[in-house]
This record gives C-alpha cells, structure tokens and sequence, in this order.
C-alpha cells in the first residue's frame, strides 16, 4: 500500500508540476507601488530585481489571495515611505499580469 501510494504522489508532482519558491533577491528599494486594475494584486517595482516574468526584471506583485497580503501590503507601503531596503523571495510563478508573485517580503537595515 505504502508503494502505491508513493506512485500516486510520484506521478502527480509529474503531471501538475510544482513551483519552488526562489531565493531572496538582493536588498533594493521600492521605487514604486500601484494596484491592479480589478483590485486583484499589488504592484511593485523595485531599483534592481531579477524577475524571470515577462512585464521586467524589476517587477513584482502581491496576490490578493496571498495568505498574508494585508501583512505583505504593509511591509511594502512602510519600506516605500521610509525608503527602507526590503528583501523578496519570489514564489517562482509569473501572476496574470506577467509580474513575479513575491512569497516574502523583509525589511532589513
């Protein structure tokens, strides 16, 4: 039982894929925030990123059904207004906008 049940999982990971999360990028400054147009994330866009998502390399969002997004939210708009440097870890997928969808956010000195 315990082997098919391995081969169950084995063969979904396959087929449904998984997204890794990324490492943190280097701390960088927020150089501007927007929001979506139905309201469905949070935009960022950073002074030096590596974003693998088509909109650049710089871009970065906050999804709404983000477990934390109010947290998240609030991290991002206190680094803005206090030109803090943040870290971003990148959840590895790209959101419907071509911007990387950010897992974590940190601020640092």
């Amino acid at each position: 039982m315990k082997h098919i049940v391995a081969a169950i999982a084995l063969v979904s990971g396959l087929v449904v894929g998984t997204a890794h999360a990324q490492e943190f990028i280097a701390p960088t400054s927020i150089q501007q925030i927007s929001n979506g147009w139905s309201g469905e994330q949070v935009g960022i866009t950073v002074a030096r990123g590596s974003s693998p998502c088509p909109f650049g390399t710089n871009e970065y969002a906050i999804d709404k059904n983000h477990a934390a997004y109010k947290e998240l939210v609030s991290l991002a708009l206190l680094a803005f207004a206090t030109d803090a440097k943040i870290l971003i870890r990148p959840n590895g997928t790209c959101l419907a906008n071509q911007r990387a969808a950010i897992l974590e956010l940190r601020l640092v000195k």
